[in-house]
């Protein structure tokens, strides 16, 4: 399997387009704003109904980097299946 791009020392989109192509078999979205990232995961999850992503929920990843937190969750259960 290919590496994914770790969410450290990166912002928001950056990190977000180049999981998309780090993972080309996922159906992503462009993304948008790092304050639309809860927006953008749903649509994910909408896309791609077989597979196990994480719901993002501000109440679940509450640190002043939520996205962050909620990515390196991603990261992990991509990798593992």
């Amino acid at each position: 399997m290919t590496a994914i791009t770790l969410p450290v020392k990166i912002d928001f989109k950056t990190w977000a387009q180049q999981i998309i192509e780090d993972l080309p078999n996922i159906e992503m979205p462009f993304p948008g704003e790092e304050e639309d990232w809860e927006d953008w995961v749903s649509k994910i999850i909408l896309n791609n109904p077989g597979i196990d992503v994480p719901i993002a929920k501000y109440l679940t990843y509450k640190t002043s980097e939520h996205w962050r937190e909620w990515a390196e969750h991603f990261v992990v259960i991509v990798q593992s299946s």
